[in-house]
């Protein structure tokens, strides 16, 4: 959830998103937002000569 406060009146609204015309105005600023959720990195699997593995 994304949380915007207006800072002429303190209204708080939360929204599922960013809001693009909240994030355009001046009196509306974003107190809070989900941390960016990173990808698990998937590893590469190499094979070196001479492994069991590898393709003769």
């Amino acid at each position: 959830m994304v949380t915007y406060e207006n800072t002429n009146t303190g209204d708080r609204v939360s929204y599922e998103h960013r809001s693009a015309r909240l994030d355009r105005l001046d009196n509306w600023q974003r107190v809070s937002e989900p941390e960016p959720q990173s990808e698990p990195r998937q590893q590469k699997k190499t094979s070196k000569k001479g492994d069991a593995d590898a393709a003769v």
